[in-house]
């Protein structure tokens, strides 16, 4: 997907060099989270085409003009992550690819057959659990709808599957990708996928995210029981069992030392909330279970 996005942009951006469009990012920002993916082969032409007509040196300055800073989520988006663990859209892509050793390996029959073998058993470690600045994010978000189901929905978090009918919900995944924080995708995929996990590299070198480290990693049964009357934490215990310990140590050891920040960490969390990320989730995570 990541590659596809690149390509889209690239394309746009050489359009813009070429006809003047001032606010390119804007009119990809506008794509639909499904169309991107349907628009990508008509508009990469469409430039290609006018691209041609225009010297090589034309060509060279339209692509190094691009910047990858304001296109990163494409690469590395957590909902990225949904076409390994939902098999409709694992589905959808080996039905669209050209590759019939791709379509044999999944046992693809037609889009409206299930595939014969999916990803659901594949272990994920999605990197970083989003990284400091979508925690904070986390945090700083009170109005955004999606951000508070991991409150409002603590058994499910964020609902990432299909709908009733079976229908994909792209309208959502769409409000999801622009708007809600990756810590509350996230931390909702961890609930609702046995076999996802995530790490806290280098958060750890941010004390101030301390106290969400903490409500992740603690038992069920802390003060958001207070919010709500007859809640029980099932999720809870999904969710910090599927935490993974982690440093990033080259980067964090630029700043602090290693034995500065396992002080640090061990300030906040008591010994059984730091065994359970730093050993006993990390055991299971490399078992074969």
């Amino acid at each position: 997907m990541g590659e596809h996005n690149r390509v889209i942009f690239r394309a746009f951006h050489s359009l813009a060099v070429l006809f003047g469009e001032n606010d390119v990012t804007q009119t990809i920002r506008s794509l639909t989270f499904k169309h991107r993916f349907n628009v990508a082969l008509l508009v990469f032409t469409n430039a290609l085409s006018h691209l041609n007509q225009k010297s090589s040196k034309k060509q060279l300055r339209c692509i190094m003009l691009l910047k990858n800073e304001e296109f990163q989520s494409n690469f590395t988006h957590p909902l990225n992550y949904l076409c390994l663990l939902e098999e409709p859209l694992l589905r959808k892509l080996v039905g669209l690819g050209n590759s019939k050793k791709n379509k044999q390996l999944f046992g693809f029959t037609n889009m409206d057959t299930p595939l014969k073998y999916d990803l659901s058993k594949l272990k994920v470690c999605f990197a970083h659990y989003g990284g400091a600045e979508e925690w904070n994010k986390f945090l700083e978000t009170d109005r955004d709808y999606y951000s508070q189901h991991l409150m409002s929905k603590p058994k499910t978090g964020i609902e990432l599957g299909s709908n009733a009918d079976g229908s994909i919900p792209w309208v959502k995944y769409e409000k999801l990708w622009k708007n809600t924080d990756w810590y509350s995708i996230v931390s909702s995929m961890m609930i609702q996928y046995e076999n996802f996990y995530a790490d806290i590299s280098y958060i750890v070198g941010d004390t101030s995210l301390y106290p969400v480290l903490r409500s992740t990693s603690s038992h069920g049964g802390n003060f958001e029981n207070c919010l709500t009357d007859n809640l029980k934490y099932e999720s809870r215990e999904k969710l910090r069992s599927r935490v993974l310990f982690g440093s990033d140590f080259y980067v964090v050891r630029s700043q602090k030392s290693d034995k500065d920040i396992f002080a640090e960490i061990q300030s906040f969390l008591t010994e059984e909330e730091f065994d359970i990320i730093a050993r006993d989730n990390p055991h299971e995570f490399v078992s074969r279970n």
